[in-house]
């Protein structure tokens, strides 16, 4: 960078890595916050509730400040791989609240605790088998000699452990507390507006094609 006041280039390679982790460190926050965007919009669209999203918003981020804080217990620095990790991570943070979401979302009770207990009965055991295999699947990466590839495996090994505990253990108190206490709190308006459009021209163009066509009557024969 040119320095004000002098014919001199600033060229020392502490201040250029400086320079590079500051850039690295804002794009990071601005990627972190559309993927949280992303996310929220994503959540609403599958649930078609905004009430309910909130509550995935707030635990994908919960996972984020999780992933976050180990960092200095497993000395990692802020280099191009952590940051790219740490924006992936928003993606994987997202998977198994959402199923538990929708699980939460489509359960026909009125009480909270009926549709705690549903969802954790539907996708309960899925999400944890789920969380299981890729465990599974990246602590091998944890013997690797590539520096990428044992970062690697430790961003999915613990990106995954602390979405599936959080989903588990303070994604679902939250539902049992303060969850919607009726169907209709949060409902996107729109997004059942234009369902049941579509479902009623559906219908009408079901009937219209199940109708018997109209009888013809064939013109009377010159013989009669």
């Amino acid at each position: 960078e040119f320095c004000k006041g002098t014919n001199y280039y600033q060229v020392h390679i502490m201040f250029l890595f400086k320079l590079l982790q500051d850039v690295m460190l804002r794009e990071a926050v601005k990627s972190i916050l559309i993927s949280l965007f992303v996310g929220f919009a994503t959540l609403v669209a599958v649930t078609w509730n905004w009430y309910i999203a909130l509550f995935g918003l707030f635990n994908i981020s919960a996972i984020i400040i999780y992933f976050l804080g180990l960092w200095p217990l497993i000395q990692w620095d802020l280099d191009i791989f952590n940051i790219i990790f740490l924006i992936m991570s928003v993606g994987l943070a997202v998977d198994y609240t959402v199923h538990l979401l929708h699980a939460f979302n489509e359960c026909p009770d009125e009480d909270r605790g009926d549709r705690t207990k549903s969802a954790l009965a539907e996708m309960g055991l899925t999400v944890f088998s789920g969380a299981i295999t890729t465990l599974l699947a990246a602590f091998p990466l944890f013997f690797c000699q590539s520096t990428f590839f044992k970062r690697f495996g430790t961003f999915i090994f613990f990106t995954i452990g602390f979405s599936i505990l959080l989903a588990l253990f303070f994604l679902i108190p939250l539902l049992l507390l303060f969850g919607p206490w009726r169907h209709d709190l949060g409902d996107v308006a729109p997004f059942y507006w234009l369902a049941r459009k579509l479902r009623s021209r559906k219908s009408e163009k079901g009937l219209s094609s199940n109708a018997a066509p109209p009888e013809v009557i064939p013109p009377p024969s010159r013989l009669e």
